[in-house]
């Protein structure tokens, strides 16, 4: 079957239509003509894949990598960089229009000039097929494992560890399975030093791949997570510290952070000293500022030059880092446990009134208790760290009956994928 490509959606497939309905084709781009095999039927749209391009867009480049097509990792690395820029542009003002009903001026997106080998963590599934340990990552949609050797977006010092932890677990007599090793994760900074966590589905004997570890190149700590959760979800865990280093420390400019395993931090160092720069200079003259979802205070700290801070994260551990890394920074700044309304509220019946909030929460956006308190505290401004467009759209769309929207920046963040990380200043309307 024979269809023209109109544009790619949130997730880097191309958008076509057939008999009324939208079909998406995986690896396509606008302008194609392209000949699918549709695969599965749903109610309001199709999936369809490429049998053949029958004609090709001038943005089709050759994916540099060999798994490409299998992975998943990466979506959009068959298109050219540039394009890859606007399109991350043309998805921001997308869910303006469509969640806000606004068109505000989105700049265009700032890129990387070497957009390969910036990913400073990685996390892996563990898996044993015929007699073989690989590492790797789930093809999209099944679990089927993908064997990953030399990943083109993530640091180079990484995949040459991988290379070896693998060889090593090929080497000793280990408990391979869903109940037993069946991830690990490895965090990097710009010192090379990699911070190696072993997750398992029970508790178990790792004392001879402990020591096996630490005599790697660059390994400052290594950390073990039971998590025999079906979810995988890592976040209500606990690490515990094998070896070494009880954090790594992250540099980002001039400032310094803590980081343990389980600590959320931005993936890309070179984009995240242009992003926080970037929220630098819109922060200004701010004189009272509140960091919420404010994790181990990076982005609050990094702005800090005096001003009254103040920092709101729910995750105890994270607010300990925090803490932390005010010594680390000689920064004087208050971090509390909390939801962010719920602080907000308390510290808003003190008298305490910020100039500046500051946000940057996970991809569900802004909860509606933080949306009704920003409402009714009404600071001056408010700069939204968004990796999310459509809730973005959907969060500033009830914002706007008393703020206005100053600047929209894209970051490109991820590049090779169709994320994109978005920064919106907020002015207040009215006193």
């Amino acid at each position: 079957m024979k269809l023209t490509i109109k544009s790619i959606d949130i997730n880097g497939n191309g958008i076509a239509y057939y008999k009324k309905k939208v079909v998406f084709v995986k690896g396509a781009l606008p302008g194609e003509i392209v000949d699918v095999d549709l695969e599965i039927e749903k109610e309001n749209y199709y999936q369809a894949s490429i049998k053949s391009i029958i004609k090709k867009s001038n943005s089709r480049v050759k994916p540099k990598c060999d798994i490409y097509s299998k992975c998943g990792g990466c979506s959009l690395m068959h298109l050219v960089y540039g394009e890859q820029l606007k399109y991350k542009s043309d998805r921001v003002k997308e869910a303006f229009s469509k969640y806000a009903s606004i068109s505000p001026k989105v700049n265009k997106t700032i890129g990387m000039e070497l957009p390969y080998n910036y990913r400073n963590k990685v996390q892996l599934v563990v898996k044993k097929l015929k007699n073989k340990v690989v590492l790797g990552l789930y093809e999209e949609g099944s679990h089927f494992v993908t064997e990953m050797d030399n990943c083109l977006i993530q640091d180079k010092a990484i995949n040459n560890s991988l290379v070896e932890i693998k060889n090593l677990l090929n080497n000793i007599k280990l408990d391979i399975s869903s109940k037993g090793l069946h991830k690990i994760m490895i965090r990097t900074n710009k010192e090379n030093e990699q911070q190696i966590t072993l997750i398992t589905g029970k508790k178990m004997k790792l004392d001879y791949l402990v020591n096996r570890l630490s005599e790697l190149k660059n390994v400052t700590g290594i950390f073990s997570i039971i998590n025999n959760k079906k979810s995988g979800n890592l976040y209500d865990c606990k690490s515990i510290k094998l070896f070494g280093k009880s954090r790594l420390i992250k540099k980002i400019s001039s400032k310094s952070y803590y980081v343990r395993p389980l600590d959320f931090f931005q993936l890309n160092d070179i984009q995240t000293e242009k992003l926080y720069n970037y929220i630098k200079k819109l922060a200004g003259d701010s004189k009272r500022i509140v960091d919420c979802y404010a994790g181990v205070g990076s982005i609050g700290q990094y702005v800090y030059s005096g001003q009254d801070l103040r920092g709101i994260e729910i995750v105890e551990s994270a607010v300990e880092s925090a803490k932390d890394n005010c010594k680390l920074n000689k920064i004087d700044a208050e971090y509390v446990v909390g939801s962010v309304g719920q602080v907000l509220k308390r510290w808003a019946k003190s008298g305490y009134r910020p100039d500046l909030m500051i946000f940057d929460p996970p991809r569900i956006g802004l909860d509606k208790d933080s949306i009704n308190t920003i409402l009714k505290v009404k600071p001056k401004s408010v700069i939204y760290v968004s990796c999310n467009p459509s809730t973005l759209a959907k969060d500033i769309n009830l914002l706007k009956q008393k703020y206005k929207i100053e600047s929209v920046q894209p970051f490109d963040m991820f590049p090779q994928t169709s994320h994109v990380e978005t920064v919106v200043r907020l002015q207040r309307q009215n006193p």
